[in-house]
């Protein structure tokens, strides 16, 4: 296994060069990353007006949404890179967007918005060779003011909020009927207004987490819709004897029709906080032919800070995140984290302080593969951009 983090691929367009020149911005990105050396900072500031929501596809193409409109900024141009490629007017409260790429390299791109009171909408980001612009697809209702995560696997777009799960086609840009009240867990035993959702995304399954804080959790798993089954069919359920936030998919592998999905979470403690500490730990979980889902925790470490604002980018065993934390002066510390699924240490591998009077409380926009992060200065309504390779 490489101990570097390669994006997906090798796909039949890219040449041999190409593989050598991913194997060795990567290396260097690894050196870089390692010494919390910062290659390029920019800022965009021109025609943003506050709040800001971002989120960033393929490392390259920074979305971002304020009062007024909704951009698109391609952060790879030479010259042109803070002048918005794509732009429509619509106010936006919150963003997200996500990306699928089949096993030719073609790419399918869709960002989710919401606008206070009005319903959630979905846009097709359409990315070169064709002209970049956005085309709606769909308008929902969406009663839930809370902000949501966007996932994308295989041909199914998941909205998730902390209360409701939304499933779009993204073929035919048809809803999906919703998900089955769950066969155990919180839904049945305490209410609905005492858990919260998760949701992530595989390639053959959806697994969605019921959460109840400072108590456990229950994570069920539906096959995701093809076109012998066109509906989410439950498969697995199993319950997890501790709560859980953050999760994200470090490796998904099939052997021999037994699923294996590991997951990075922050983990939770049981009953009322202690301290401030900060857990990472991995989840692994066992799918069975039989049904059966097995939920195992490894690989816990305590930081000596509680971060906000994680983002993860993982692949193969090996994933790269940014959060924040305060610091012992009670100042806002960015931290870059470096997470190997065989390894027990080196899990804050950088750091660097924020400029003094400059507090990140707005979204990140992070690509671990390319190490670009982009984040909002809230109080001066501009997007930093930081590249560090």
């Amino acid at each position: 296994m490489s101990r570097l983090l390669l994006p997906p691929g090798p796909y039949q367009y890219q040449s041999a060069k190409d593989l050598e020149n991913i194997i060795a911005r990567a290396d260097k990105l690894e050196t870089n990353w390692a010494l919390s050396r910062v290659v390029s900072r920019r800022t965009i500031s021109e025609g943003l007006r506050g709040p800001i929501s971002l989120s960033l596809l393929l490392g390259r193409w920074l979305l971002a949404g304020d009062q007024r409109s909704l951009r698109c900024y391609d952060l790879d141009a030479v010259k042109s890179w803070a002048k918005p490629v794509a732009q429509i007017p619509v106010k936006v409260k919150f963003l997200d967007a996500a990306v699928v790429t089949n096993d030719d390299g073609l790419h399918s791109a869709f960002a989710v918005i919401h606008q206070m009171k009005n319903p959630i909408k979905i846009f097709k980001v359409h990315l070169p060779p064709s002209p970049t612009h956005f085309e709606l697809v769909l308008e929902q209702h969406w009663p839930d003011s809370l902000p949501f995560t966007v996932n994308i696997g295989r041909d199914c777009l998941v909205v998730t909020t902390a209360r409701r799960i939304l499933l779009m086609n993204i073929l035919t840009y048809q809803i999906f009927d919703p998900l089955p009240e769950p066969h155990c867990g919180p839904a049945t035993s305490v209410g609905a207004k005492q858990f919260y959702v998760e949701c992530v995304v595989t390639e053959t399954h959806l697994l969605v987490a019921y959460i109840l804080p400072c108590r456990e959790a229950w994570i069920e798993a539906f096959l995701l819709p093809s076109t012998a089954s066109p509906i989410f069919s439950r498969s697995h359920t199993a319950h997890c004897p501790f709560w859980f936030t953050n999760a994200t998919v470090l490796r998904s592998s099939i052997l021999r029709s037994t699923h294996e999905v590991v997951l990075l979470v922050s983990k939770g403690q049981l009953g009322p906080p202690i301290d401030n500490k900060f857990k990472l730990a991995m989840l692994r979980l066992l799918l069975q032919p039989d049904g059966t889902l097995s939920v195992d925790i490894t690989h816990v470490e305590t930081l000596d800070f509680t971060l906000f604002n994680l983002c993860v980018t993982s692949n193969h065993e090996i994933a790269r995140a940014i959060g924040y934390g305060l610091s012992s002066s009670n100042g806002v510390t960015r931290y870059g984290l470096r997470i190997s699924e065989d390894a027990q240490v080196g899990y804050i591998v950088s750091h660097t302080e924020l400029a003094e009077g400059i507090v990140m409380l707005g979204d990140n926009a992070f690509d671990g593969f390319g190490g670009r992060l982009c984040s909002i200065c809230v109080e001066l309504s501009t997007v930093e951009i930081l590249d560090y390779v």
